[in-house]
């Protein structure tokens, strides 16, 4: 990735369940941290702006210009 005005968020391996599974107000740990991650870029609209969001497809990496993970 070789944009550096964006923030870069991998979304491999990310699913609908675990975005919808989040609870605001529970404890951040190791096991829901993309989850949190994913949250705080989609409330709110500067960090989204500023978000690419990509995925590794074999050895590469695809950008993903129309990701949301409700429908992930």
């Amino acid at each position: 990735m070789h944009s550096y005005d964006k923030l870069h968020f991998n979304v491999t391996g990310f699913s609908k369940y675990q975005f919808s599974k989040f609870k605001a107000g529970s404890f951040v740990g190791n096991r829901n941290v993309t989850n949190w991650e994913m949250h705080e870029v989609f409330s709110n609209p500067t960090l989204l702006n500023k978000t690419q969001f990509y995925r590794k497809v074999g050895n590469n990496y695809e950008i993903l210009s129309n990701f949301s993970p409700y429908g992930y």
